[in-house]
C-alpha cells in the first residue's frame, strides 16, 4: 500500500469515527428525553440545557398563576416567597399534584425534585425516598451530596408522592428545585425553586386532663404561708396569666405540712424531743361554714389551749388541703 493510499484510508477511518462520536453524543443527549426518568440531575432549569429536547423556554412557575400544580410537605403548600420550616427527624409526605383551584386541571407526565444544601455541603442521597408509589423513583446520575426524585413513566398523572426525612442540624438551609413536564413537546415545562430550613421539634402543646370540666368558681389555694394563706377561684386565676405557672405548680398540702403543729411544736404535740421555739409560727386549716379558714398562731399559743384542742391541732388531717389544688380544679387554665 502506498503512503498516499494509507493516509487516505486513515482519514476515512477518522472521519467515520468522528461521525460515530457525533451519533453517540446525540444518543447520549437524547436520553435526556427518556420517559422513564428525568434526563439530568443538574442545577437550574432547562434554559441552559438545549440538549434536553424539551426546549429552553419554559412556561413559568409550577403555580403562582403559571402552571396549575403545587408541591406540598404534608398539608403545607410550598411558596416561592416563603421559607418552609421542616422539623428535624420528622418524616414528611411530599406531594406534587394538580391544583384544581387555580384553573382547569392539567395533568403532567414528568418531574424532577432536586434537593441540595444552600451552602452546597453534601446531604444524604436518601433525604428524598420513594414509598411505594409506582410513579416515582430516586434519580440517578446526580452529583455527590444531592437527593432527587423523578418519574418512572410517561403516563399522564394528577398526583405523585414520596417521603422526606432529614437529620441535618437545626438551622440547615435547603434549596429545592422542582421541574414539571406537562407534555413531551418543546417548551412545555415549568420550574420553581423553594427554600427550606430545618428546625427543632416544637414543644408539645399541653392538653386538658381527660374528662376535665373546669368550674370557674372552684376554690383553690394560691399561697400557703404562716403569714396568711390566699384562696381564689379558677376564674380569678385565668384572669391573671402571670400567676398561672406558680399557682398551678403549688402543692398546698406539702407547703402546709412544714408549718403544721405536729412538725413545728414537737414538745407540745409530743411528736419529738424538741427543742421547741415558743414563738415559732404554725398553721392549721379547718372549715368554717363550709369555707376554708387558716388558723395561725405560735407554739406558745397552742400550749395555752385545752388538751382536747391541742390534740385536735396536733393530729389535724392535712389531706384537707387536697381539696384546693389548682392543677386539679383548674385543669383547663393550668394546661395553657
Amino acid at each position: 500500500m502506498s503512503k498516499k493510499h494509507a493516509m487516505v484510508t486513515l482519514k476515512t477511518r477518522a472521519s467515520s469515527l468522528f461521525v460515530c462520536l457525533i451519533a453517540l453524543t446525540s444518543l447520549i443527549h437524547s436520553t435526556d428525553a427518556y420517559s422513564n426518568r428525568a434526563g439530568h440531575c443538574e442545577e437550574g432549569d432547562l434554559s441552559d440545557k438545549p440538549y434536553s429536547g424539551h426546549g429552553t423556554s419554559g412556561m413559568g412557575q409550577i403555580g403562582d398563576g403559571d402552571g396549575n400544580y403545587k408541591a406540598m410537605f404534608d398539608s403545607l403548600t410550598l411558596d416561592i416567597a416563603t421559607t418552609t420550616e421542616v422539623v428535624r427527624n420528622q418524616e414528611y409526605t411530599v406531594t406534587l399534584m394538580v391544583d384544581t383551584a387555580t384553573g382547569s386541571p392539567d395533568d403532567f407526565r414528568g418531574f424532577l425534585f432536586r434537593l441540595r444544601q444552600a451552602n452546597r455541603q453534601p446531604i444524604a442521597a436518601d433525604t428524598f425516598f420513594p414509598d411505594g408509589n409506582s410513579n416515582v423513583q430516586s434519580q440517578l446520575f446526580c452529583p455527590p451530596g444531592i437527593s432527587a426524585i423523578t418519574h418512572t413513566n410517561g403516563s399522564d398523572k394528577t398526583s405523585v408522592d414520596f417521603k422526606f426525612l432529614t437529620d441535618a442540624p437545626v438551622g440547615t438551609d435547603f434549596v429545592l428545585e422542582v421541574t414539571v413536564m406537562y407534555r413531551r413537546a418543546t417548551n412545555n415545562w415549568y420550574y420553581s425553586m423553594f427554600d427550606l430550613t430545618v428546625i427543632d421539634s416544637p414543644p408539645a402543646t399541653p392538653m386538658p386532663s381527660p374528662g376535665c370540666i373546669e368550674d370557674s368558681s372552684a376554690l383553690i389555694a394560691g399561697i400557703v404561708s404562716v403569714d396568711g394563706t390566699t384562696f381564689g377561684t379558677c376564674g380569678l386565676l385565668a384572669s391573671y396569666p402571670s400567676f398561672i405557672s406558680s399557682v398551678c405548680a403549688l402543692d398546698p398540702k406539702a407547703e402546709a405540712e412544714a408549718f403544721s403543729p405536729a412538725v413545728v411544736c414537737e414538745v407540745t404535740c409530743g411528736t419529738g424531743p424538741g427543742p421547741e421555739d415558743p414563738s415559732a409560727k404554725i398553721l392549721a386549716l379547718t372549715l368554717e361554714g363550709g369555707s376554708p379558714k387558716d388558723n395561725k398562731g405560735t407554739c406558745a399559743d397552742l400550749a395555752a389551749l385545752s388538751p382536747s384542742i391541742i390534740s385536735f391541732a396536733c393530729n389535724i388531717d392535712l389531706s384537707i388541703w387536697d381539696n384546693y389544688v389548682a392543677s386539679d380544679k383548674c385543669c383547663d387554665t393550668c394546661s395553657v
